[in-house]
């Protein structure tokens, strides 16, 4: 028996039991087919999604399943899932927020906070450590143990709730039914419509745009939090293809946050100190690299390569600078 929260928090893994159980893809009703496209489209075109009021068990059916199939439809798009990821945990942590459930949803999630504001050193580099204002350098650590101030569980919390999310995501293809790809295709249709309208002319600037770059400039458009490794990386490698700064601005100015000023002086940063583009091997290291293009550095890709996924013949000091940008 669903519960409010399961409709809440879909993500839970007690929600998950239960829509296991439910076999919802052996039948996407028209019901569950319009509120998941609705749910994809509202976190991709506005980067929210409304909470929910639920008025009877089958509100929160509904909510679930439909939960269920945007996963789904979001990875065979396999494009805006940090949207999505970003605007479920809002929806998430809005909802927490608004009816007192942190401790509840902390101990769903497996996170400990000590009532002396202390938060284990594990959880603390996973779901905070990323943020500038909570680098571990400005940190009292003692026994394990983090130091947070109140407003920061907030934060711990989202970022919790994001990983939980994102767990999985995208779906593997191959592991989808034909005919639940065969049910989604028209509401797919509909939706990378909506996108291609939607979006201005960011994506592939020339075929030697390499796809880890045009990813993270996907998500940049999309409004997520892009780490500050990939944003560094796309800045080098948009100024090694010779973009102009207003150019490469336009791609940064989408990012939450986004300040004109700091952008450009990041960049003539970068033009002055000549930093060279990290190689293929360090990219996947740090999670950045999304597609086999048959290269050792995103600078030598070509359209072609990510055909034959032949890496071409580099001069000796090529090789020389991409071994010591590794």
């Amino acid at each position: 028996m669903l519960k409010r929260e399961n409709g809440y928090y879909p993500f839970l893994e007690s929600t998950k039991s239960i829509v296991k159980s439910m076999n919802i893809g052996s039948e996407i009703d028209d019901r569950t087919l319009a509120l998941a496209k609705q749910r994809v489209l509202s976190a991709i075109k506005h980067g929210r999604l409304q909470a929910p009021s639920y008025f009877s068990p089958d509100d929160i059916s509904n909510d679930v399943k439909s939960y269920a199939v945007s996963r789904l439809m979001v990875s065979l798009i396999n494009r805006k899932i940090d949207a999505f990821v970003e605007a479920e945990s809002s929806r998430a942590l809005e909802i927490c927020m608004r009816n007192h459930e942190e401790k509840f949803l902390m101990a769903e999630l497996g996170i400990e906070i000590g009532a002396d504001m202390h938060i284990p050193l594990r959880d603390y580099l996973i779901f905070g450590s990323t943020f500038s204002i909570m680098l571990l350098s400005n940190r009292s650590v003692k026994g394990g143990l983090v130091k947070i101030s109140p407003h920061e569980i907030n934060v711990i919390l989202k970022e919790a709730i994001k990983h939980k999310i994102s767990d999985g995501l995208p779906i593997r293809e191959s592991l989808i039914n034909e005919d639940i790809k065969k049910r989604l295709k028209p509401a797919l249709m509909d939706i990378l419509s909506e996108i291609s309208l939607r979006s201005p002319a960011l994506g592939r600037q020339s075929q030697d745009l390499a796809p880890c770059m045009e990813r993270v400039i996907e998500e940049l458009h999309s409004g997520a939090k892009v780490p500050h490794l990939k944003r560094w990386a796309l800045a080098v490698f948009l100024v090694k293809r010779g973009w102009d700064n207003d150019k490469i601005v336009e791609a940064f100015s989408h990012a939450p946050n986004y300040d004109e000023r700091i952008v450009r002086y990041q960049l003539d940063h970068v033009r002055a100190k000549g930093y060279l583009m990290p190689s293929c091997r360090n990219l996947i290291t740090q999670g950045i690299c999304v597609a086999e293009c048959g290269t050792k550095n995103p600078l030598q890709f070509t359209k072609d390569k990510l055909a034959k996924k032949k890496p071409a013949a580099k001069s000796s000091e090529e090789e020389s600078k991409e071994q010591s940008s590794e």
